[in-house]
C-alpha cells in the first residue's frame, strides 16, 4: 500500500508479470506499470513519493 495525498494505493502483481495499481477510496481509479513505480506514476489521482510499499500476496 501506499499513501498518496491521503488516499491508499494497493499494489497486486498481474498474471502477466506486470503490477496493478487502485486507489482504495475511489473505485475505478485503477493503473498498471512494469514496476510499483511506473504503476504509481500511472495512477489518474498523481503522482508522489513513495511512503511505504507492500506487494498483496507477499
Amino acid at each position: 500500500m501506499h499513501s498518496l495525498l491521503g488516499l491508499t494505493i494497493v499494489y497486486e502483481d498481474a498474471a502477466d508479470g506486470c503490477i496493478t495499481a487502485s486507489v482504495a477510496e475511489v473505485p475505478g481509479a485503477n493503473s498498471q506499470g512494469k514496476t510499483r513505480a511506473e504503476a504509481r506514476e500511472n495512477v489518474p489521482c498523481g503522482r508522489a513519493p513513495s511512503t511505504l510499499d507492500l506487494v498483496k500476496g507477499n
